[in-house]
């Protein structure tokens, strides 16, 4: 189950420091939409980092993976960390057999933008280097409630007061001589995609 990477009282304080919410008592029925923030907001990181940041058991996972210069066999799971496969596959074609491969074989590489799984071997009889072909990996892999690193963290909890701040007003305005005022979409605060850069996944195939 996808989890939360902030929670309401992280953002009431954060609210009160930044002057919003001091003095004011928080009715329910604005606790309740913050919640709803939250739970959006996490989701939305997932889809703008390209990665599912909360720990989950993925079965028969299907990647696509590339071959090295020394004819090694390497794919990047979507995930800032992950478990020891306890199964993994290769094949060329889609239409192909799966060929196991040993999981004490595999090398993983944790990192924020995303792991990395190397076979250290290069005896698996693959193509030519740079061939694109997939790989199958069961494991578990994210983050818990208590390894959410404190500035993902603290950038979930800003995102979170500022979409609860754009509640009352959605869109942004801006003035043209030529054309009066004009409404534009707000955007993501622009340090605020600083923070989250480093947590966004550097390969895509």
């Amino acid at each position: 189950m996808a989890i939360n990477y902030t929670d309401n009282g992280s953002i009431v304080a954060y609210g009160e420091l930044n002057g919003g919410l001091a003095g004011t008592t928080i009715q329910p029925q604005e606790l309740a939409m913050i919640d709803t923030i939250i739970a959006s907001a996490s989701r939305m990181i997932d889809n703008h980092c390209y990665q599912a940041f909360s720990l989950a058991t993925y079965t028969n996972q299907i990647l696509r993976a590339q071959i090295t210069i020394d004819g090694s066999l390497q794919c990047w799971p979507a995930v800032p960390t992950m478990s020891t496969p306890t199964a993994a596959s290769f094949r060329v074609l889609p239409t192909a057999t799966w060929t196991s491969i040993d999981t004490s074989l595999l090398d993983i590489t944790p990192s924020n933008s995303g792991c990395r799984v190397m076979v250290l071997s290069n005896t698996l009889g693959l193509p030519r280097v740079g061939s694109t072909i997939q790989m199958r990996l069961s494991y578990s892999g994210g983050w818990t409630a208590s390894t959410i690193p404190t500035d993902f963290s603290y950038a979930a909890t800003a995102l979170c007061w500022w979409l609860y701040q754009k509640r009352s007003a959605p869109m942004e305005r801006t003035a043209i001589p030529e054309m009066g005022i004009l409404v534009i979409p707000g955007k993501w605060p622009s340090w605020l995609m600083d923070v989250f850069q480093p947590f966004v996944r550097t390969v895509v195939l």
